[in-house]
């Protein structure tokens, strides 16, 4: 059987405030078989996403803990997660 993996791609882990990051977890297994993409981004915002394509802005220094979750299409509705640390610098 097919396995539920989340995996992340981030543009870039480091920069200045207000620091935009894209995120890419459309290669999250199995192909084509997720239902939902959530990303919680550790400065109190989240989303749900069904394409696992997005962008988000942070505004204040400090590291954050960007955790991304994937829930597969029944039959392949195990999660899995998977978390990047992501730096914004003073202005």
């Amino acid at each position: 059987p097919e396995v539920t993996e989340a995996n992340l791609a981030v543009t870039s882990l480091e920069g200045r405030a207000p620091f935009t990051i894209g995120l890419d977890a459309s290669s999250s297994l199995p192909t084509g078989k997720i239902a939902e993409y959530y990303f919680d981004f550790g400065d109190g915002s989240d989303v749900y996403s069904e394409t696992g394509v997005l962008q988000h802005t942070f505004f204040s220094a400090g590291s954050y803990t960007v955790k991304l979750k994937v829930r597969g299409a029944p039959p392949f509705d195990a999660e899995d997660s998977h978390e990047v640390m992501v730096n914004v610098l003073p202005k």
